[in-house]
Order: structure tokens, then sequence, then C-alpha cells
């Protein structure tokens, strides 16, 4: 038996002498991320937004009306998220003045995003009229995911609120997003 083993390992010595390759042997590993670009309008938070619930499905957007007043009333949070380098994305607003269908009058209000000045739309701008609210949130890719949001707030100008015509009143904000 024990002949039969010193054999063997003769053999087995000798077969790895006979397939030794002094070159090393590689291979790699790959794999593919896909570039995303995102964006969602939500109902406010203070929370600080991931990567992950911007881009997936944890958040649905939220452009239910907001009932808007003559104290400061925080509408939505916006938010942006890139995973690609060099890639910006950025959201601009426009808005109407607070128009009735039933009365003459248009009532204004300050738009202001996050602590930033306010916006003025006036109460003497046409019902139709997009008056520009400034961009609300820029984004970067910087080579890993980057997110970004925004607080919109809105507050009724009280002078135009107080001599406007009895009805219901409507504005429309309008975000527009470039570089998606």
């Amino acid at each position: 038996m024990k002949k039969v083993l010193s054999v063997l390992a003769v053999l087995a010595v000798a077969a790895g002498f006979a397939f030794a390759d002094s070159d090393p042997k590689a291979f790699k590993l790959t794999t593919s991320v896909e570039g995303v670009n995102a964006f969602k309008v939500v109902a406010p938070t203070h929370e600080t937004l991931t990567y992950a619930k911007v881009v997936g499905d944890t958040l649905t957007d939220n452009l239910d009306s907001v009932e808007v007043s003559t104290s400061e009333k925080e509408l939505k949070t916006v938010a942006i998220a890139t995973n690609v380098k060099g890639h910006t994305i950025t959201v601009t607003a426009t808005g109407t003045p607070l128009a009735s269908s039933t009365a003459d009058t248009r009532i204004g209000y300050s738009f202001v995003v996050d602590s930033n000045e306010p916006k003025t739309v006036s109460s003497s701008v046409a019902k139709n009229d997009n008056i520009d609210l400034g961009t609300i949130v820029t984004v970067t890719g910087d080579g890993k995911q980057q997110v970004k949001q925004a607080l919109l707030k809105a507050t009724v100008d009280s002078d135009s609120f107080n001599d406007a015509a009895a009805g219901d009143y409507e504005a429309t904000i309008t975000l527009t997003v470039t570089g998606a």
C-alpha cells in the first residue's frame, strides 16, 4: 500500500510539473450601472431625502392643490437626483397670479424656495401670465450619487387679498426640468 501511495504521489508531482505554466491566468469582473436622473414633487418634508428614495418607488409625486393664506404655508418639496458624472439637472418655476373664474380681481403672492428671498407674483399681471419664479434647485453629478432638494413656500399678499372680490382663486405653479 505504501508503494501505491508513493507512486501516486510521484505521479501527482510529475503531472503538476508537466502542466505548470509560468504565465499566470487572469480574468476580469465587470458590471454596468445605468445612468439615472430623477425628479419628484412631494408633500413638504424637512427630512433629508436619499438617492434611493428619490430614484425609487418609495416617494410618489404629490401634485394636489395646496390651500394658501396670508400666513406662510409650506407647499411642496422638490427633489432631483443623478448618478451621471458631469450631468446637470435644473428645475425652474413660473407662476400665474391667483385668479377666479367668477371675479375680475387677482390676488398676488410671495413664493419662497427654502429660506431664499421671496419672488413676488403681483395681482396686477394678467390672469394667465406666467411670472418667472427662478431656479428651484440644481444638481450636478460628481461621479457618485447626488441628491438636491428644496422646500417651496408661499404667502398670499394681504392687500390684494383684502381688495379681492368674492370667489375661489387659483394659481398654477409650473416646474420645468432641464438636463434630465
